[in-house]
């Protein structure tokens, strides 16, 4: 008999909920001119729910949305990335519209090339 998912949810618990990728998922990264472009897909926030900083080599991006009317609801969502050499942090540029996360990710000067050998 073929197992389906709904087998696993019964039989596992929430054991399987904590193995299947309920996040969003990876970012899509291109090179566009000089500079590196981020593509991240965060449907439902807004720009207001977004947070994106960073921390000496460190990129964080983390969203929350929380309503509360006749029922309660909360979303969250954060993703923490180390920034490749060759990002200057201080040449980052984000924005979000229609649910797509861009980052802008422009090349740092100082990054230089030593033959050691």
């Amino acid at each position: 008999m073929r197992r389906t998912i709904f087998d696993d949810l019964l039989w596992n618990g929430f054991e399987v909920l904590d193995n299947f990728n309920l996040n969003y998922g990876s970012p899509k990264v291109t090179k566009k001119d000089s500079n590196l472009l981020v593509e991240l897909a965060l449907p439902g926030y807004t720009k207001e729910d977004v947070s994106v900083e960073v921390e000496g080599r460190t990129l964080t991006i983390a969203a929350e949305i929380e309503k509360e009317d006749t029922t309660y609801f909360k979303k969250s969502f954060k993703k923490v990335y180390e920034l490749p050499d060759e990002v200057d942090a201080e040449k980052i540029e984000a924005k979000l519209e229609n649910g797509l996360l861009e980052l802008t990710m422009g090349k740092s000067e100082k990054v230089t090339k030593v033959n050691i050998l």
